[in-house]
């Protein structure tokens, strides 16, 4: 059997704004790749610990607080890198101010240590994932594609039920979120897509709605 047959995908909301953190795990290995750890690092661990699952990285879609605030208590725990395009290393600079304004509240949780992602990188131990560069959103937004499963994980680029992603921020670019709209819109039309939040949909589903979007 192929490695990549045994891959699983298991999916959390996190924290105040429902981030989706999620856990890739190849059962043959036991291996794992975490995606966006929300703010919530040893909830995602003890979950890790009960399946007796290998952590080798964290991939971060992009550099928002609240898919980064889980990354360096995992990072802690597991000694694991932690993978981010270095276009949006000037919002983790930020993380603890801007988590701060958005929650209401003061956070404990530091930035991560970062290595640069790699774009031609296809594997992170047996787990077989392609990085592409979808800006818009930020600067650094980043979605990633698992290589024969059909599944691409979009962060905050799209949504379902024609969401996209927001451009309410000064270094937003609408022209770069179109143009990356129109990449992911490429994949093949049954292509699975997880979202940095809300539901996964189909990418067939979200075309057409797509396509009559007004606001970008």
């Amino acid at each position: 059997m192929n490695t990549q047959d045994s891959i699983t995908v298991t999916a959390y909301k996190l924290g105040q704004l429902q981030t989706n953190c999620y856990v890739i795990s190849n059962r043959k290995t036991d291996e794992m790749l975490i995606i966006d750890p929300g703010d919530i690092g040893t909830f995602i661990a003890e979950d890790i610990e009960r399946k007796k699952g290998k952590p080798v990285a964290i991939l971060l879609t992009h550099g928002h607080f609240d898919h980064v605030l889980g990354a360096a208590e995992l990072q802690a725990i597991y000694s694991i890198p932690c993978f981010m395009d270095i276009r949006d290393t000037f919002l983790l600079d930020r993380m603890q101010t801007t988590a701060a304004h958005y929650l209401g509240r003061k956070i404990l949780e530091i930035p991560p240590i970062i290595s640069p992602l790699d774009f031609t990188k296809s594997a992170y131990g047996s787990i077989s994932i392609q990085s592409i560069h979808t800006p818009g959103h930020t600067p650094g937004s980043v979605s990633f594609y698992l290589q024969g499963k059909g599944i691409l994980f979009t962060g905050d680029t799209m949504f379902a039920d024609g969401l996209v992603g927001s451009i309410n921020h000064t270094y937003s670019r609408p022209l770069d979120l179109n143009n990356s709209l129109t990449t992911v819109c490429s994949y093949p039309d049954n292509t699975i897509l997880y979202p940095g939040h809300g539901e996964m949909t189909i990418l067939d589903n979200e075309k057409a709605l797509y396509a009559t979007k007004k606001n970008i």
